[in-house]
């Protein structure tokens, strides 16, 4: 009652080997996924929080021969917003 030969049981466990590993490298990379976008997405947002901070609270430049349009509050929000 041998449904497979020998060569038939390494190639299905070759393939299974293969299979968990790839679920294992899956799991790790979708794991470790925000840790590796994190950084990108604090330095996304914080432009754009600290552009519509400056819009709406910005009063006093920071530093207005370097750029002219940016403020401290502008600053303070990108700051808080990541």
């Amino acid at each position: 009652m041998e449904f497979l030969p020998k060569e038939g049981y390494k190639k299905i466990l070759v393939a299974c080997f293969y299979a968990v590993l790839g679920g294992v490298l899956l799991f790790i990379f979708f794991r470790y996924l925000l840790k590796l976008l994190l950084p990108f997405i604090i330095a996304w947002l914080t432009d754009p929080l600290a552009y519509f901070a400056g819009c709406f609270f910005g009063k006093h430049k920071l530093i207005p021969s370097v750029s002219p349009k940016k403020t401290i509050e502008g600053s303070i929000g990108g700051i808080f917003g990541a």
